[in-house]
């Protein structure tokens, strides 16, 4: 992948967490909750990203 779509990839991943911080910061969500989430999207976040990267295919095809 080029640095320029490692860039947008960052660009997207880093726009899709600060929209779910910002709605986790309106919702009132006991703390523990909000812990597990954060966790589960980061997760989520990084696997993405290493998949758009091409570092890792989790199916058969990557996703270019």
């Amino acid at each position: 992948m080029s640095l320029i779509g490692i860039l947008v990839a960052i660009i997207v991943v880093g726009v899709i967490i600060w929209g779910i911080y910002a709605i986790l910061a309106v919702v009132p969500i006991p703390e523990p909750f909000k812990t597990i989430i954060w966790v589960i999207v980061v997760i989520i976040a990084v696997l993405t990203f290493v998949q758009i990267a091409g570092l890792y295919h989790f199916t058969s095809v990557p996703l270019r």
